[in-house]
C-alpha cells in the first residue's frame, strides 16, 4: 500500500500555484530591476537611440526629390528595425535571465549540500567528543 505524503509547504495547486509562482518570480524581477535604475532605464532608451542613428545615418543618404515609393521603402525598413530590435532584445534577455537563474540554481545546490555535509560533521564530531 503506497503511503501519499503531504506537503505542508505547498499553498496552492494547479493554476493558483502557477500563477502565484510567476507572481513571485515578477516581484523578484522588480526588485532587481529597482536596484539598477539607471540600467533599467538606459535599456528602454538604447533601442530608441539605435533606431535615431541608424534613421541619421540613412538621412545622409536621402535625396530632396524622393517619390512616394522611396520613402514607404524606407518606412518598412524602419518598422522592420523596430521590429527586429524588440524581438532580439526580448529573447536575448530571456535566454540571458534562464541562463543566470540556472547558474543560481546549480549554485545555491551546491552550497546547499556543503552546508548538509559540514552539519553531518559537526553531528559526528559531536558523538566523538560524547
Amino acid at each position: 500500500m503506497a503511503t501519499q505524503s503531504t506537503h505542508t509547504d505547498l499553498h496552492y495547486s494547479g493554476f493558483l500555484a502557477e500563477w502565484s509562482a510567476f507572481w513571485g518570480m515578477v516581484k523578484k524581477e522588480l526588485i532587481v530591476m529597482t536596484r539598477y535604475p539607471v540600467q533599467f532605464f538606459t535599456s528602454f532608451a538604447q533601442v530608441f537611440l539605435i533606431i535615431l542613428v541608424f534613421s541619421l545615418a540613412a538621412a545622409m543618404f536621402d535625396t530632396p526629390g524622393e517619390s512616394a515609393a522611396d520613402q514607404y521603402d524606407s518606412g518598412v525598413a524602419a518598422y522592420g528595425f523596430i521590429i527586429f530590435m524588440f524581438f532580439s532584445d526580448s529573447l536575448w534577455t530571456i535566454g540571458a535571465v534562464l541562463r543566470q537563474e540556472q547558474g543560481l540554481s546549480v549554485k545555491n545546490e551546491q552550497v546547499t549540500r556543503k552546508t548538509a555535509q559540514r552539519g553531518e560533521l559537526r553531528e559526528k564530531q559531536q558523538k566523538l567528543a560524547a
